[in-house]
């Protein structure tokens, strides 16, 4: 477990928008450049809450 673990909840107004939200060349390149350099080992989840 890391040192110092984070979370991050994101919610979307509905299901279709998670698509195109983790698919975007913006935050796919943001992902790659800075986010997953520095979390090589994160989990990522995604499940509705109701």
């Amino acid at each position: 477990m890391p040192a110092n673990p984070r979370a991050w909840l994101i919610r979307f107004t509905h299901e279709a928008v998670i698509d195109h939200y983790r698919d975007h060349p913006a935050h796919v390149a943001f992902a790659d450049q800075h986010f997953r350099p520095l979390a090589p080992d994160r989990l990522t989840t995604d499940y509705r809450l109701e």
